[in-house]
């Protein structure tokens, strides 16, 4: 399989329907695949749990996109909602290699596109990311409230350089 040389999660705003939601993205399993619900006028956000609040289809063991859809009655996937549909997979390795054996192509590559996945994932959470200087010390807080509680505030720094809001 070819994997994207981008990464971009799914993000879709409820229109009062529970249509499918397909994934701009490849997976392996489900349970490689986060859904968070945020509130458009609070800004709260819930992760969604697969088989209570959707059903997702798709994804295989050597990668595919799929289908998010939300759970009549379970879900009001309405216009004040949005939907992050994200994948993260999780950090294993699982291809095993035996000494002396035939070098299995479909394994190797199947490995090769999760590591990919992996890094894009990371590199999608790293973009997200404030970027402090890395000969400041480890240990900064860069953590910042959701954009509801940042509105008409200004980012500031306390006594220890870590970030806060006022």
């Amino acid at each position: 399989m070819t994997i994207s040389s981008t990464y971009t999660p799914t993000i879709v705003t409820g229109d009062g329907t529970n249509n499918g939601i397909g994934t701009v993205f490849k997976y392996f399993a489900d349970s490689d695949v986060i859904v968070t619900q945020r509130v458009t006028a609070t800004g709260a956000e819930t992760t969604m749990v697969d088989a209570t609040h959707y059903n997702i289809t798709g994804g295989s063991s050597t990668g595919a996109t799929g289908t998010v859809t939300p759970i009549d009655g379970a879900t009001d996937f309405a216009s004040t909602m949005t939907w992050t549909i994200q994948r993260s997979i999780p950090l294993t390795q699982s291809t095993d290699l035996v000494d002396n054996d035939i070098l299995p192509a479909a394994s190797l590559e199947a490995s090769l596109d999760r590591l990919t996945m992996l890094v894009q994932d990371l590199e999608a959470k790293v973009n997200r990311c404030l970027k402090v200087p890395i000969s400041d010390a480890l240990a900064t807080d860069t953590d910042l409230p959701s954009s509801v509680d940042r509105i008409s505030t200004s980012c500031t720094f306390d006594s220890s350089g870590d970030v806060s809001v006022t």
